[in-house]
């Protein structure tokens, strides 16, 4: 097959085969996580590099020497993905910030007896679903996203039922592997559309289960990206408040800049262009594409805005969250210059 078409379901939840294992996701589970670690998490496309960056900068109180000279895969490592270990002994980096894509319910056990701190960053899912559809394009490691259609219905299913039984998994894999392995594309694209809406699973799921933390646990922050667009200076303030580095206000400056889209996208330490082109191809997009709010306009017909805030009504309808619709609609039409925001108590 061209693309590296290796997938494993853990937990009923589909991740990329060549960055995870079954071995490297059970001991993300059971990962001794130090008081003085720094943890990002988020759902794919929700911020999640910016967010690094952004840690990156107020660690080191503004200086990008460090954001400039290491890769933010290694100076923020994904707690499970197979490298993990290799690369968290080999840095010096404290504290050390660790990145996360694991929903709640599978690390909150081990969180639990720790206190590390937490940075949880959401967004709109319509950007989310319109950011994750091109990055589907690019990377090689993930399954042919389909038509645009296609993949909002898949997103919009997040984890299949077959999926989430352990019998049903172990059948599924067999087929995927048998198909990988004779070079069955047809067969493995229907496998794919047929069984696995999404990879990483539910956004739903993830953004309720980690927001729900939000009144029991102090060492949660939740950030939005629109947050963080709107006002970089707010939030870093904010964040590091948080961390507990407080930082005079050139220093904040200096965060701001370094962590603006057009620095970042310049940056080949956080631009991914220092991947291998057969894992992620360059030439069919770029990682830092846009950076915007609001772009799943450019992408949604009315139709399918209708479809997705029925289901986002449904599914969301008892989370602490909840979305500030434009002043001129106030039956859900959505604003892409506002933020999630939690509910009143």
């Amino acid at each position: 097959m061209s693309r590296m078409d290796v997938m494993e379901v853990f937990n009923g939840i589909l991740f990329p085969g060549h960055l995870h294992t079954q071995d490297s996701l059970e001991i993300a589970l059971k990962f001794p996580f130090q008081d003085t670690d720094i943890l990002i998490a988020s759902y794919p496309k929700s911020g999640t590099t910016w967010m690094q960056e952004m840690v990156t900068l107020i660690s080191n109180r503004g200086d990008p020497h460090l954001s400039q000279t290491v890769p933010n895969w290694a100076r923020a490592p994904w707690l499970e993905q197979h490298y993990f270990a290799a690369v968290l002994e080999a840095s010096s980096i404290t504290p050390r910030v660790i990145t996360t894509h694991l929903p709640h319910h599978l690390l909150g056990l081990t969180l639990q007896s720790s206190k590390a701190k937490v940075i949880y960053v959401s967004r709109n899912p319509k950007d989310v679903l319109v950011s994750f559809y091109h990055f589907h394009k690019m990377a090689n490691f993930l399954p042919e996203p389909g038509t645009f259609p296609e993949f909002l219905n898949r997103f919009l299913e997040g984890t299949c039922e077959l999926t989430s039984r352990k019998k049903d998994t172990f059948i599924f894999q067999c087929l995927v592997t048998i198909a990988d392995f004779m070079q069955l594309d047809e067969m493995y694209n229907i496998l794919s559309h047929l069984f696995v809406p999404v990879s990483y699973g539910s956004w739903f799921d993830h953004v309720k289960e980690w927001t729900s933390q939000t009144a029991t646990m102090s060492n949660l922050l939740h950030i939005t990206y629109e947050e963080m667009s709107l006002d970089p200076h707010g939030t870093i303030k904010r964040v590091s408040s948080f961390l507990q580095c407080p930082l005079m206000d050139d220093e904040v400056n200096n965060c701001v800049k370094h962590c603006s889209f057009s620095s970042m996208k310049d940056n080949k330490m956080v631009n991914y262009t220092q991947i291998a082109e057969e894992i992620m191809d360059h030439s069919k997009g770029s990682f830092m594409r846009k950076g915007k709010i609001g772009d799943w306009k450019n992408m949604f017909t009315e139709e399918q805005n209708q479809y997705f805030r029925s289901v986002f009504k449904s599914k969301m309808q008892n989370c602490i969250l909840e979305f500030v619709w434009d002043e001129q609609d106030k039956e859900e039409t959505d604003n892409e210059q506002i933020p999630l925001k939690n509910k009143e108590p």
